[in-house]
Order: structure tokens, then C-alpha cells, then sequence
């Protein structure tokens, strides 16, 4: 019995744990860990800065107190004009990235989306101006129309509008909490 069970398991076994090992040891030695938390370049910020915070002078990674699953940063701008919150969202096709721009008042200043698994031509369309544009001068609680309130969805993206409306929510939730540091 121990040569036909038990050895065969003690052999797996061992073999399981030195190749789990060796992939988690691979995974930090590459610095992949250190990718999913790298947060937006400074090319990327200049690049989103226009439709996030067009009043902004220049958009510098900050560091703030807040812990929240769903911020990957905060980038203040060095004129003190506001400052944009980088979140994530679960969408109908999976995570969903944004960058919220909003000035020192609390309202929104503009929104981009950073990364996107939505459905192409139907969710996806969160990402284009004339959803995004809704959002503009917006400040407290938000919601799309068959929620009660007033952010039109995109037709057949509910799930997907719904989302982006969560992830600008949280972005401005976490901008009262952080303000302060700015």
C-alpha cells in the first residue's frame, strides 16, 4: 500500500510545492508584482491631463493616508486646482480603470478610461466624450437614469454605465477623504 498510494502522493506533493515555490520566487525576481501596482506613468498623466483636468498646470503623484481596494492613485495638481483619482471598477467584462479629475470644490472635471475589458462598440462606450461629458460639474452621490438618477446610460451598456458611475462615485468619495493632504 505504501509504494501504490502513499509514496506517489508524498512525490506529487513535494514536486507541487517546489514548482509553486520557484513560480512565486519568478514572479517577485521579474518584478511582475511590482507592474499591476505601478500606477499611471508621467507621459500618461500629460497624455490624459486634457480630458481629465484641462485647467490642471501639471498633474504630480501623490502620497495619501487612504486605504481603499479600488484606488490605484491619487495625482494632485501642482497649482492646487484639484486633483485626479485613479480607479477600479468591476464592469460587465471585468475590471474597469478610470481616471477622475476633480477640482478643489468637490465637482468633476472630466474622466478618462485607462484600461477597459468591456464588450468593443457596446460597453466599451463609457470611454467616449459624450457619456463622459455628463459627468462634468457633477459633485455628491451619482447615478445612471434607471437607477433615479441623472446620467443617461449608454443603450445596452447598463452594467457597463452603471460601473463607470461607481468608479467616478469612489473617486469622489475618495477625494473628500485625501483632500486635506493635498
Amino acid at each position: 500500500m505504501y509504494k501504490e498510494i502513499i509514496k506517489p502522493t508524498l512525490v506529487l506533493i513535494i514536486i507541487s510545492v517546489l514548482v509553486g515555490t520557484l513560480l512565486a520566487v519568478t514572479y517577485n525576481v521579474a518584478g511582475i508584482a511590482d507592474l499591476a501596482t505601478a500606477g499611471l506613468s508621467q507621459a500618461d498623466l500629460e497624455e490624459l491631463k486634457p480630458s481629465v483636468m484641462p485647467a490642471a498646470s501639471s498633474l504630480k503623484n501623490a502620497s495619501v493616508s487612504v486605504e481603499d481596494g479600488s484606488l490605484l492613485g491619487v495625482y494632485a495638481d501642482e497649482g492646487g486646482s484639484g486633483a485626479a483619482i485613479h480607479v477600479v471598477t468591476k464592469g460587465y467584462g471585468g475590471d474597469l480603470k478610470i481616471l477622475v479629475g476633480i477640482d478643489a470644490n468637490g465637482a468633476v472635471t472630466g474622466a478618462a478610461v485607462t484600461e477597459s475589458a468591456e464588450t468593443p462598440n457596446l460597453g466599451s462606450k463609457v470611454s467616449e466624450p459624450a457619456f463622459i461629458e455628463q459627468f462634468v460639474g457633477k459633485s455628491g452621490a451619482l447615478a445612471v437614469d434607471k437607477d433615479g438618477g441623472e446620467i443617461a446610460a449608454v443603450a445596452g451598456a447598463t452594467i457597463s454605465s452603471r460601473a463607470f458611475t461607481d468608479g467616478v462615485n469612489k473617486a469622489l468619495e475618495i477625494y473628500e477623504q485625501v483632500k486635506g493632504e493635498l
